[in-house]
């Protein structure tokens, strides 16, 4: 029940070796939502009872995710997208309105890495970016009303 919405494609080292530094500069050091995390690790420990004695290492930064955004304002957008950018919007759960470098700092990867990611929620209108009150850093929003982008220059 709990991991109807899940699917892993299970890949052998023996045939695959060079996946273990794949995407090293996107996720690795970020973790995953608790909510995400947590389905991985019950879907890991029912892999275990039934193939014993293997067990999964998660390659999360291979992976899509299939997501389904739904706005204040009734919108519902789907999306399937890289584990980063997935992350990146579950981050706007958590709080509206996120400067540049906080968000970095907090997903543990560089702002170039950020920047390349975020555009995408930028330009289907997701996110909003202005700059800070201070005119310092890149301020990003969560667009929950379409009439917010009419006011911006996004």
């Amino acid at each position: 029940k709990q991991l109807k919405d899940m699917d892993a494609t299970i890949l052998s080292e023996l045939f695959w070796p060079s996946l273990t530094g794949a995407g090293k500069e996107e996720i690795l050091s970020t973790s995953l939502p608790e909510k995400v995390q947590k389905k991985l690790d019950v879907y890991a420990s029912r892999y275990h009872t039934l193939k014993a004695p293997r067990k999964l290492k998660w390659h999360p930064q291979l992976g899509t995710v299939k997501m389904d955004l739904t706005f204040d304002d009734g919108r519902t957008m789907t999306f399937d997208v890289s584990p980063l950018h997935a992350v990146i919007i579950c981050k706007f759960e958590e709080q509206p309105e996120w400067l540049a470098g906080d968000l970095a700092t907090t997903l543990q990867v560089s702002a170039a890495v950020l920047r390349n990611k975020v555009v995408l929620w930028v330009n289907h209108g997701v996110l909003m970016e202005t700059r800070s009150a201070d005119g310092g850093d890149v301020l990003y929003s969560m667009v929950e009303y379409r009439e917010q982008l009419n006011g911006s220059d996004a």
